[in-house]
């Protein structure tokens, strides 16, 4: 969850997540249309864009 200040946006428009090394074989399984929860460490948020980046993401428990 990302924490929203009064001055920004009221939505993200984009979760981006840097998978972790060691989870080659789990990202090789990903396809279009389906769904995954991930959970990451937070990188940077991108104001701009109204977007933020995750890093370490592995598949959520």
């Amino acid at each position: 969850m990302a924490i929203r200040l009064p001055n920004m946006a009221s939505k993200l428009s984009r979760v981006s997540c840097l998978m972790a090394p060691g989870t080659s074989v789990f990202t090789l399984q990903l396809k279009p249309g389906k769904s995954v929860k991930l959970t990451g460490i937070f990188a940077k948020f991108l104001q701009f864009e109204d977007s933020i980046w995750l890093k370490d993401c592995v598949p959520a428990k």
